[in-house]
């Protein structure tokens, strides 16, 4: 098991006609190992495997909340029209993280039971990703070129705190080859970020700021409390 430590933990539970009262049920549940590996793969945060409830904390955030809700709602299918979504908010911990993990669960859930569906999705904290970057240089990661291979090829892909550090020339264009060559492959992307317009220039460049913002639908979050 990887994310989840049994039955109990699944979240399948509430709806599940299987499930035991002592989370025993996993051990033969070919659906609670799917989703345990799938999550797994997908590189989620082990603070948000379990299902998040999110209400918008302003009332400016309404209409973005019910967008956002039925964005998840229909995902399998955007998804096979390579669509792409960027959540911006220049306030931290207000749930644009929150939200696209959300979006990539229920595309993973959709994919329950399909053949080939171990890495068709994988979420990245773009920071995490770029510090790993810099140490593969000098190594033989397997681990990490299989997850490069992943951030190229997969149907859905998120990239968490777009513009949260300053590129250098070298991870600028990294970047903007994986995701020219994702937008070029009609593979979805969710971006996540603070700013936009020449504030995002300013942060990655004109031709990164391109591929994220204008090739996306925005979606703005203006409340200021609340999950990441």
């Amino acid at each position: 098991m990887y994310c989840y430590k049994n039955g109990n933990d699944c979240p399948y539970r509430k709806t599940c006609k299987q499930r035991t009262s002592d989370g025993e049920c996993y051990k033969m549940c070919v659906d609670f190992n799917e989703i345990d590996l799938m999550m797994h793969n997908a590189n989620i945060p082990h603070k948000y495997v379990q299902p998040i409830v999110l209400y918008p904390s302003c009332k400016e955030d309404v209409e973005s909340f019910e967008i956002l809700s039925e964005i998840k709602k229909n995902i399998a299918a955007m998804v096979e029209q390579g669509f792409n979504l960027y959540i911006k908010s220049n306030q931290r911990q207000n749930g644009k993280t929150s939200w696209g993990i959300k979006i990539l669960q229920n595309y993973i859930h959709h994919l329950i039971g399909k053949p080939g569906s171990k890495d068709r999705a994988l979420y990245l904290d773009l920071n995490e990703y770029l510090r790993e970057l810099k140490l593969s240089f000098d190594s033989k990661d397997k681990e990490f070129k299989e997850t490069e291979k992943v951030m190229r090829e997969c149907d859905l892909l998120v990239l968490d705190g777009i513009d949260e550090v300053r590129l250098s020339e070298y991870e600028r264009n990294y970047l903007k080859m994986i995701i020219k060559s994702r937008l070029a492959n009609n593979l979805s992307n969710i971006f996540i970020g603070r700013n936009t317009a020449g504030n995002l220039i300013n942060a990655i460049g004109n031709d990164l700021k391109y591929y994220v913002e204008d090739n996306s639908t925005v979606i703005s979050i203006y409340g200021i409390r609340g999950d990441k």
